[in-house]
């Protein structure tokens, strides 16, 4: 069972009928509790962002290694009521995000010999105020710039960055 991302729609994905097309990209349109795993992803980077705090959090890792990248959610119903209940305070809906190495999929496994080693670095970092990056790596998350939206272009970056320089390239269609 697949679905597509951003937009889901047109399949039953794990049980959840998704025939009316739905922006999956933003947490409030996952009605039902379920995983959304992105599989084959071509990026070393992904995380989530909350729009109404103005902040959210980075992964970086190989794609290669890590490929493994989750987003668990109760989504917004009275199951999920009663689960953010039990498991938080007062913060209400929330998603989980999660990665992993050497596999793709969570309920995927295998052993380690004796004195086997698997090596792999991941790395996490919190943003705010740029919104949903396009780009990210372990320097800095930042949001494309367009000249139809000049101002749209934002950095955060993960560490001091006093003398940093931005290059913006225009592509020629």
């Amino acid at each position: 069972m697949h679905t597509s991302y951003p937009i889901a729609g047109d399949t039953t994905y794990n049980g959840i009928d998704m025939k009316t097309a739905r922006d999956i990209s933003m947490h409030k349109n996952t009605h039902d509790a379920t995983s959304y795993f992105a599989c084959a992803s071509k990026y070393d980077f992904f995380g989530g962002y909350d729009h109404g705090k103005q902040c959210g959090v980075v992964h970086i890792a190989d794609h290669h290694i890590s490929p493994g990248k989750k987003m668990f959610t109760w989504g917004y119903n009275q199951l999920s009521k009663n689960w953010e209940n039990t498991l938080t305070d007062t913060d209400g809906q929330y998603a989980e995000l999660m990665a992993g190495s050497y596999t793709d999929n969570q309920p995927n496994f295998s052993w380690l010999e004796p004195y086997e080693t698997k090596e792999f670095s991941q790395y996490w970092y919190p943003i705010s105020k740029i919104g949903i990056p396009d780009y990210a790596n372990l320097r800095c998350a930042a949001i494309r710039f367009s000249l139809s939206q000049p101002k749209r272009s934002a950095r955060c970056t993960s560490r001091c960055a006093q003398t940093a320089r931005y290059f913006l390239q225009q592509r020629w269609r």
